[in-house]
């Protein structure tokens, strides 16, 4: 489907005359990750986002929002994830840069997106870090973080990140009815607003 599948989503159920019909979902922004090939080094590759500012010729998208905005986002991007892992695995990881030309995935849909090479999957450097769960998880919470903070900024309100797993969990049996359950928060040293100030046992 190649990004138009997007599109598909947001068209309207009951169309207009000469519109194609879709399913009326409202959507924000697309991402699409990828891994890059064709890359060899004894270091590592590290990210590169993609956009696309200019469609056709046309300077926005079909809501009327300015296709610059997808460029603002793969800034948002790059530097999150590459500020996030600078912290954890050290300066080795260096953003590519973004590019703002024709890739499918960046063209096709309308709505704000970004085109993730995460790293190059034939470099060996990279691909040790692609399969340690551990930098996954940073590596996602990075790109999660970016969403969050992308969508706050367009509406205007203040962003809250998600608290990382608690630690140290253990539940205590009493007697038949009690248990006492005890655990310890984890500090998130990379986002200030990621503290709980209380938590819901379900």
């Amino acid at each position: 489907s190649r990004g138009k599948w997007v599109n598909y989503l947001m068209q309207p159920v009951t169309p207009k005359k000469n519109e194609p019909k879709g399913l009326g979902v409202p959507l924000d922004l697309c991402m699409a990750l990828h891994t890059d090939a064709g890359i060899k080094t004894d270091k590592i590759i590290g990210p590169m986002a993609i956009c696309m500012t200019k469609s056709d010729n046309k300077d926005n998208y079909t809501s009327g929002v300015s296709r610059l905005i997808s460029r603002d986002f793969a800034d948002l991007m790059l530097t999150q994830i590459t500020t996030d892992l600078q912290k954890i695995y050290g300066e080795k990881w260096q953003h590519r840069g973004i590019v703002d030309q024709s890739y499918v995935e960046a063209r096709e849909p309308e709505i704000p997106t970004v085109l993730l090479e995460l790293l190059s999957h034939q470099n060996p450097e990279d691909v040790r870090y692609a399969n340690d769960p551990t930098f996954k998880f940073n590596t996602s919470r990075a790109i999660y973080k970016t969403i969050l903070k992308f969508l706050a900024y367009q509406y205007n309100y203040e962003y809250v990140v998600a608290p990382l797993p608690v630690s140290h969990f253990s539940a205590i049996i009493q007697n038949d009815s009690i248990a006492t359950l005890s655990w310890k928060p984890t500090i998130d040293s990379l986002e200030i607003t990621a503290k709980a100030d209380r938590f819901y046992i379900c």
